[in-house]
């Protein structure tokens, strides 16, 4: 407890010298010619006097001594003389010698209510609290609103750990006095011993609506800022105080201390070796810059703390390539899993890796940054941990790896989203490679070329939705494919030569479209190596197609009207409507006795031992 009151004391005396600085007004005259005066009047206890409490405001205090007691040779009953030199010995430290001035001083003015309260002020700060409190009563017993009185009562209370009360005396004196600058300076420290910094930050905010040329206010705003972590908003209270006040040494240090919680060391350095230069003999400014060299040296701490999100980015985009090799496992158990993993796996390491590099380096939002970070760790262990779990899951209960190439034939965009687009995923998902080949950009019934560029960007929309490894579109004239069968066939072999597919699937010879029984004549021709050739049906097949082989698609229907719904241009057609292509793989799943299912006539077949 002596410790802490002890503490609170040494911040009050330095930081705010809420009795002495009062008593020496700004001089009218500078300190130079002050002393030149006091060099050519000698004799002159004014002029000496208003030296000595020069020198006090410089906080040359044994200067200031020697100047007050000539000046009391010169004038020995000067009270006013004796007050200063009781006040210049307890700002400098010497609480017992001021306190014996002080009672010397009541002995010849016992009703003087001024020196009894700096009497009581002096006996506080040597930590000789009742018999300061007595000397307030004393005062107090006399005139019961004393404001000076009230308000270092209450402040003697709050150092005392006694807030509450503290702060009941302290309202009192607001009430009597509501534009009372100390008495609301004296509120807020009280409210800032407490640990109520917010109202403590609002009580300095409205003293200095009264005051606002008031640095030493000022700066007591910007050290609760600071307290606070409102590192940028300290910083600017700091900067104006400086700007108001060049002269005031705790701004400077506490504008450097701020830069250096900041990580900005530049700053911080320069500030303060201007701050040597104005306050050459003061030992904190070299104590800070020795802080700061020490602080921003690369040391282990600092590599820790760079590996730390290195790594966990590093196991975040390892997680994140599996989870989307699996996402349509992880998309048909838990759609709104997969969307939060999938989008925000990126995303939080991107923010990872920012936020970190901001916290090494520093800079102007350093502390927000540090704070947020401290939040994004336990969002980054909760992600690893949910990552980690998915994969566990998939590995759990994901099916075959397979390697097979498969390539599937269309004549227009959406044929192969109608005839097989379900299938191809299901492969896609079990690690197959799939490719589409469009042959036609579908431009028949346009008057105009966006459309047919619309039909185009669909079906790579599409695709996508069905996460083809790639999809080729050719241009091909619409409804005409027939007068150009070779070039397609030629089209078709040298897709089949490139990729080396394992299966084909390609449009059924029982279609009513000439370009659909076309597509299947030139891929029978074009596909003769070693591979499996299987015919879908469309929309517009006919009763006579007989389907022999069934690709069970239950979980992947709506992954197909997905892709469907992708083609926009055809959304008006009542058979890519959602309800009827899911009735249709309904009624052959109904056939293969599943769910449903996408069926297919068997060409040829192979079976491929890998």
């Amino acid at each position: 407890m002596l410790r802490k009151i002890h503490i609170w004391l040494t911040l009050w005396c330095l930081l705010t010298g809420t009795v002495l600085l009062p008593m020496y007004a700004a001089a009218s005259l500078p300190l130079s010619e002050l002393e030149s005066q006091a060099r050519s009047n000698p004799t002159s206890a004014s002029v000496w006097g208003e030296l000595g409490q020069a020198y006090a405001r410089e906080r040359r205090f044994t200067e200031a001594l020697e100047a007050l007691n000539r000046a009391l040779t010169l004038s020995p009953q000067a009270k006013h003389i004796l007050y200063h030199i009781a006040l210049t010995t307890a700002w400098s430290g010497n609480y017992n010698e001021a306190a014996r001035l002080y009672s010397d001083l009541l002995v010849q003015y016992p009703d003087d209510h001024a020196i009894r309260i700096d009497y009581g002020q002096t006996l506080a700060w040597n930590r000789q609290f009742e018999a300061a409190r007595q000397q307030y009563q004393i005062v107090l017993n006399q005139d019961p609103e004393h404001i000076e009185a009230l308000r270092h009562l209450g402040i003697l209370t709050g150092w005392e750990s006694d807030y509450s009360a503290a702060l009941e005396v302290l309202e009192k004196a607001q009430k009597l006095d509501p534009k009372n600058v100390r008495v609301l300076s004296a509120q807020a420290e009280v409210l800032s011993w407490m640990g109520n910094l917010s109202q403590a930050a609002q009580t300095y905010e409205q003293a200095l609506t009264i005051a606002p040329k008031d640095t030493a206010l000022r700066v007591k705003l910007a050290q609760t800022y600071q307290w606070q972590g409102r590192i940028r908003a300290a910083q600017d209270q700091y900067l104006t105080a400086i700007g108001d006040d060049p002269g005031n040494l705790e701004a400077y240090l506490g504008l450097g201390s701020a830069y250096r919680d900041n990580h900005q060391f530049k700053e911080a350095e320069e500030l303060l070796r201007r701050a040597a230069l104005l306050f050459p003999d003061e030992p904190r400014i070299s104590e800070s810059l020795m802080e700061i060299a020490a602080q921003k040296g690369w040391q282990l701490s600092n590599l820790i703390h760079f590996l730390e999100p290195v790594v966990f980015i590093a196991l975040l985009l390892f997680m994140f390539y599996h989870i989307r090799r699996y996402r349509r496992v992880l998309h048909r158990r838990n759609r709104w899993l997969r969307g939060t993993i999938y989008v925000g796996m990126p995303l939080l390491a991107l923010t990872t890796a920012a936020l970190y590099s901001f916290s090494i380096w520093g800079g102007e939002y350093y502390r927000e940054v540090q704070t947020f970070s401290q939040f994004l760790e336990i969002i980054n262990l909760l992600v690893l941990i949910t990552v980690f779990a998915t994969l566990v899951w998939l590995l759990r209960f994901g099916r075959n790896v397979s390697h097979q190439v498969i390539l599937a034939i269309g004549a227009h965009p959406d044929d192969i989203e109608f005839g097989c687009g379900a299938t191809l995923l299901r492969y896609r998902e079990s690690g197959c490679h799939t490719y589409g080949l469009v042959l036609t950009a579908g431009r028949e019934g346009f008057a105009a070329g966006k459309e047919s560029e619309a039909r185009v960007n669909e079906a790579r929309a599409s695709a996508k939705t069905l996460a083809l490894s790639n999809l080729e579109i050719m241009d091909f004239p619409d409804t005409h494919l027939s007068a150009h069968k070779q070039k397609i066939k030629d089209a078709i072999e040298s897709v089949v030569k490139r990729i080396k597919p394992d299966i084909v699937f390609t449009h059924t010879p029982h279609d009513l479209h000439s370009d659909h029984k076309t597509v299947f004549e030139a891929t029978r021709e074009a596909v003769r190596g070693a591979c499996t050739i299987l015919s879908y049906e469309n929309p517009n097949t006919p009763v006579g197609f007989q389907p022999a082989y069934y690709v069970d698609v239950t979980d992947y229907i709506d992954d197909k009207i997905a892709a469907l719904s992708q083609h926009k241009t055809q959304a008006g057609k009542a058979y890519a409507a959602p309800d009827v292509v899911r009735s249709s793989a309904g009624f052959r799943g109904t056939q293969a006795r599943i769910k449903y299912a996408e069926a297919f006539e068997v060409v040829r077949v192979l079976e491929k031992v890998y």
